[in-house]
């Protein structure tokens, strides 16, 4: 692995962006005077590539600017043969990210962090020695180095520039070092002195958490202090006072105002209200009036459709009304032939009582002369006339 460029943001001292370019494989040397930075972009380096990006340690906490913010660290490295770039943001909206340069391959979140496992050989086993300002080589735990593999390299490395006994002797005593400090289980685990020391360090870590959380409900109460002196300040101070009044009218105007303004929109949506019955009753009176427009236009024309036999029909009716015309002309004539008949048969019978008295007074007068009675035959001759007549 070679690294050729590392970059921080708010990180540490470095509240503006800082970046290292250019960095070769050999021996690169970063010198400047005391609390220039150097230590922090060597822990933000370790960061980057051993920390996940989700993590909370209070290692991290460290890397945070005084200032706030979000510690943001991008790598440049050569590994597998191919070029990548490593970009990690702790704390705040944390994320991460490992793109392949040579290919565009992008892998973000924990993909990413399992890519860059594996790129390094291993979860928290590279080989990378950091010896930080102020503590000596043999403060360093295997726990910190990587583990076995750190040592299985530092073994390898020994054997290359020395003869075999002098790696198993030097083995042999940090073997000797490592059983006074952590078990022979698999995985090791701290014992002695390191477990102590880690100890400590659990319990330094819960007070310091306590403390810091004394220390938030201290600050939580000097702001509400302070809040009150605020407030009790505005109230005392008679132009906040003829403020405070002065919003009050306001207030009480605005409210008079939203109230006349809710009367207005009540009126508004009964208006509303009738008018959506009215035309809902407007809607109901076009259906009817369509209904019937299309009875109407059904009646339209099936009077289309009988207007032939309608036609017909009345030139019946016309014929039924000149036959009737004759037949009451006929029905009159005969009325009035009736009505002669009538007047001839009254005549007859008045004849006939006439003519019965004549000889109703014949029978009682002496007889008279035939020559007086000449007439009475003629009568006679005329009755059977009137008979047929009467027929």
């Amino acid at each position: 692995m070679k690294i050729s460029a590392i970059r921080l943001k708010e990180v540490g001292r470095f509240s503006v962006p800082v970046a290292l370019e250019g960095l070769s494989g050999g021996l690169n040397v970063l010198s400047g005077p005391n609390e220039f930075g150097k230590s922090t972009i060597l822990k933000a380096l370790r960061a980057a590539l051993f920390e996940q990006y989700r993590s909370k340690h209070r290692k991290l906490e460290t890397l945070r600017p005084y200032a706030g913010g979000a510690p943001l660290v991008e790598v440049e490295f050569e590994a597998a043969g191919r070029h990548w770039r490593l970009r990690k943001q702790f704390l705040s909206a944390p994320a991460a990210e490992l793109r392949d340069l040579n290919s565009d391959d992008v892998a973000r979140g924990a993909d990413a962090e399992t890519r860059l496992a594996a790129l390094l050989g291993g979860a928290g086993h590279f080989a990378l020695l950091c010896a930080e300002q102020g503590a000596p080589l043999a403060a360093m735990t295997p726990i910190d180095t990587g583990g076995p593999a750190f040592m299985a390299a530092i073994e390898r490395e020994l054997e290359s520039i020395t003869d075999g006994s002098a790696t198993r002797r030097i083995a042999e005593r940090v073997r000797a070092e490592l059983a006074n400090l952590v078990t022979s289980h698999n995985p090791p685990r701290p014992s002695g002195a390191l477990k102590a020391a880690i100890d400590q360090r659990d319990d330094l870590a819960r007070r310091h958490t306590d403390a810091d959380r004394r220390l938030r409900e201290a600050q939580e109460r000097i702001d509400k202090l302070d809040t009150l002196r605020a407030r009790m300040a505005q109230l005392t101070d008679t132009s906040a006072i003829a403020a405070s009044e002065r919003a009050a009218g306001d207030a009480r105007r605005a409210f008079d105002d939203a109230r006349e303004a809710r009367q207005q929109y009540l009126t508004a949506e009964r208006a509303v209200a009738a008018c959506q019955q009215h035309l809902d009753a407007l809607k109901l009176a076009l259906d009817i009036f369509d209904r019937q427009l299309g009875e109407f236009e059904k009646l339209e024309r099936a009077a289309q459709e009988a207007e032939p036999q309608r036609t017909e029909l009345k030139a019946q009716a016309d014929a039924c009304a000149a036959r009737a015309l004759e037949t009451r002309k006929l029905r009159d004539a005969q009325k009035a032939a009736f009505a002669a008949l009538d007047c001839s048969r009254r005549a007859l019978e008045a004849s006939e009582r006439l003519s019965r008295a004549r000889e109703a007074d014949a029978a009682r007068l002496p007889r008279m002369p035939p020559r007086r009675c000449s007439s009475l035959p003629r009568a006679a001759r005329q009755r059977p006339s009137l008979s047929s007549k009467r027929a």
